[in-house]
């Protein structure tokens, strides 16, 4: 194909589609043109391949650590826990619309991501690297106790906190920052998580997790986002934020 070959179809570009290298294509989905004006380069992205997903790479920890985030109104590009504060807070918003972040704790856990890691790298061999079972979702937990989120924040989820079992026993999560808040009595906190929930099992009522299933799901959306969210295993779970609320 060129430029000539194109035109004389009717064709302005080529779409090559993904995972056709073995038959002499290409890996990933490209578009090829072959007239430069068709093209604009407008920003250049630095990036670094960190192992969490972090988005700069530029604030880490070799030990447990807590960074405190006050709200700002300026937004400082080059500084990675403005881009913390924004995220966590916009996830806490997108349920909560009438309550106000005050603050935001990012936590550098390194024993939790590296055990959350290799619990990703599992559900990846098991379900494929590009399925949605292996990809983690953020999701929220609210105590009443608030003694329970700092031992949370370093030693994670233990059996001590699994007490609630009306849809079965397990950490109860949800993705909607507005249920959790009923979780959370008088605590004007609320942990948001990276969870694993890999291949979820609906529960209707008390339910206990079957074989082949990796967490329970309570009351999903149309987008599959579930009002409970049980997760059984620990090692699912990584405690990141903790959204300090008015």
């Amino acid at each position: 194909m060129n430029y000539y070959t194109i035109r004389s179809l009717g064709y302005d570009s080529l779409f090559a589609p993904a995972d056709t290298k073995s038959a002499g294509g290409v890996l990933f989905d490209e578009f090829v043109i072959y007239d430069p004006r068709q093209a604009y380069p407008r920003y250049v992205i630095n990036y670094k391949v960190t192992e969490i997903g972090v988005p700069t790479g530029s604030v880490i920890s070799t030990k447990f650590h807590k960074h405190e985030i006050l709200r700002s109104r300026s937004f400082d590009t080059s500084n990675e826990l403005d881009y913390h504060f924004r995220l966590a807070e916009a996830e806490f918003r997108r349920f909560c619309k009438n309550r106000d972040v005050v603050k935001i704790t990012y936590v550098i856990n390194p024993v939790l991501e590296s055990q959350f890691l290799e619990t990703s790298k599992k559900f990846a061999a098991k379900y494929g690297a590009r399925a949605e079972e292996s990809k983690p979702i953020l999701a929220f937990h609210g105590t009443p106790i608030e003694r329970n989120i700092e031992s949370i924040l370093k030693n994670n989820f233990q059996r001590c906190y699994n007490k609630r079992t009306a849809y079965g026993h397990g950490h109860y999560f949800s993705e909607f920052s507005k249920t959790a808040l009923g979780y959370a009595g008088r605590v004007k906190a609320l942990i948001l998580c990276k969870i694993l929930v890999g291949r979820s099992q609906d529960a209707m009522g008390y339910t206990k997790l079957a074989r082949g299933y990796d967490s329970l799901r309570v009351e999903k959306d149309a987008l599959g986002r579930g009002k409970m969210i049980i997760i059984v295993n620990e090692k699912q779970i990584l405690p990141q934020y903790v959204v300090h609320i008015d």
